[in-house]
């Protein structure tokens, strides 16, 4: 053997297990997933809510190229108890936030709505022993191994089970679907209440699914439920808001965002309350948002009068 071809070789065995497999990204045109949330304890059905996710087109936000992850929320017919009548509701979309994939690295980002920067969310380069590092710590990689679809491909799984004590036999995340237990969270401990990714879709063709599975659109349901109607206005404005909405039996989270997602205006609004007036700062003329528990429902423009 010549000193070249013994190099070659000495360098091939040097090199991690994973660059010798093709990797499957995850941020592909088409795919979809459905999340379900379990209650915390006490439940009287084994879900509380849901929804539905899929990729917007790219979007360049400071300079860096995501993309949006938009979100549909998967109702109940009846409306309560969220035991069954699953359907996605397809007459509104909010955002979920922001995504991007690193190919090279094996690496997949989330930017939150408000955040200034992107966290980690999966490490599909960690090999059985490493550590998957965020801020709050690390988790422990017990072991990786290959995983058969239903759509019959392969794809690597990354669990944590065995290492970090859970017994829940779905706490890892698979090559191209996420995290199995909330797609688009960082990996946690879920002592209480938990999410469930049921479905993961290519368009239609379903790659996974588990507990209500895949769940349809609204069409042929015979009743829809009520949904909290909430009207803001000026629109333009100022600096003031008027918001009159049906009553609620909670209290209701309003935020006001830029085009970044950045919150700047945050009041929380007493349950059982029809109409109140906020005092909005000073802000430049522009585009904003406003959303209700978190969730994007609406546009507004500022002007300076």
């Amino acid at each position: 053997m010549n000193r070249l071809a013994l190099s070659l070789l000495i360098l091939a065995l040097q090199l991690p297990a994973f660059s010798q497999s093709v990797y499957h990204p995850m941020l592909v045109e088409g795919r979809n997933w459905d999340v379900f949330v379990r209650p915390a304890e006490f439940p009287i059905c084994t879900y509380e809510q849901a929804s539905h996710y899929y990729l917007g087109p790219d979007t360049l936000l400071n300079g860096t190229l995501y993309k949006p992850l938009v979100l549909q929320a998967i109702r109940s017919n009846p409306p309560a108890p969220f035991c069954g009548g699953f359907y996605r509701d397809t007459s509104q979309s909010y955002s979920g936030g922001w995504l991007r994939e690193d190919t090279l690295l094996r690496r997949v980002y989330k930017l939150e709505p408000g955040a200034v920067a992107e966290v980690l969310l999966f490490d599909f380069s960690l090999q059985s022993g490493d550590t998957l590092w965020y801020d709050h710590g690390g988790f422990a990689i017990d072991s990786v191994y290959p995983v058969t679809l239903e759509n019959g491909e392969v794809r690597l799984a990354f669990d944590l089970d065995a290492e970090n004590g859970l017994p829940f036999g779905i706490n890892k995340y698979v090559e191209g679907l996420g995290y199995l237990m909330g797609a688009f969270i960082q990996v946690f401990l879920p002592f209480e209440g938990w999410s469930v990714t049921t479905c993961v879709r290519d368009g239609e063709t379903v790659l996974y699914q588990t507990g209500p599975g895949c769940i349809g659109t609204v069409s042929g349901v015979a009743e829809q439920p009520e949904r909290a109607s909430i009207r803001v206005s000026p629109n333009p404005f100022s600096s003031r808001l008027q918001l009159r909405m049906n009553p609620q039996n909670e209290e209701l989270q309003f935020s006001l965002l830029d085009v970044n997602g950045r919150i700047l205006l945050q009041q929380p609004i007493p349950a059982n309350t029809e109409q109140v007036e906020l005092l909005v700062p000073n802000l430049p003329s522009g585009l904003y948002f406003w959303a209700a528990q978190g969730v994007v429902l609406g546009k507004l423009v500022s002007y300076d009068p």
